[in-house]
């Protein structure tokens, strides 16, 4: 007898995005935009965006730059263990930084996302960054995802935030 296993939520975000993305590959850039509010309008369906009444227990910080930057990110990231003593902190670095940040006491994971293997059309783009999500972020079910820069000159981090499925982005 087989027994019946509903899918989780992720997979079915999963189905949703492989749609949405075969569907943006037809599509001219102008209606990008169009499939963006319908993602937004599928992660707020699926509860991804509902409030937690636990508050904040898994925190998501993208920092995709070089050695500098990163090194100038530790006093945040300090901070916000400082201030979420018990919340996961999961870190996306680029390769070339993880040595730095591999150890560092205020986080729970690094993840690792190369920018430079993610350029191409904004469609190509998107699905990259979707499908890292899928496999890295989804199941994890961020309470609040964090973009530290001071300004965004890459659309690379403010997609993974966004696509990470946390609750709320800040950035």
């Amino acid at each position: 007898m087989a027994i019946y296993l509903p899918p989780k939520p992720y997979e079915r975000l999963n189905v949703f995005f492989g749609d949405l993305i075969r569907e943006m590959r037809q599509a001219p850039p102008q209606d990008y935009g169009r499939f963006l509010i319908r993602a937004e309008e599928e992660f707020r369906r699926r509860g991804w965006r509902d409030t937690n009444p636990a508050g904040v227990e898994n925190i998501l910080i993208v920092r995709l730059d070089l050695i500098g930057d990163t090194i100038m990110t530790s006093g945040f990231i300090r901070e916000v263990r400082a201030n979420f003593p018990k919340a996961r902190i999961t870190l996306i670095c680029s390769p070339t930084t993880l040595p730095i940040v591999e150890l560092c006491p205020y986080v729970n994971e690094v993840l690792t996302l190369d920018k430079k293997s993610l350029f191409g059309s904004f469609v190509e783009t998107f699905e990259k960054i979707a499908v890292f999500c899928r496999d890295n972020l989804w199941q994890k079910k961020f309470s609040v995802a964090f973009s530290p820069r001071w300004f965004s000159d890459t659309i690379i981090e403010l997609l993974t935030v966004w696509l990470s499925g946390a609750r709320e982005r800040i950035g």
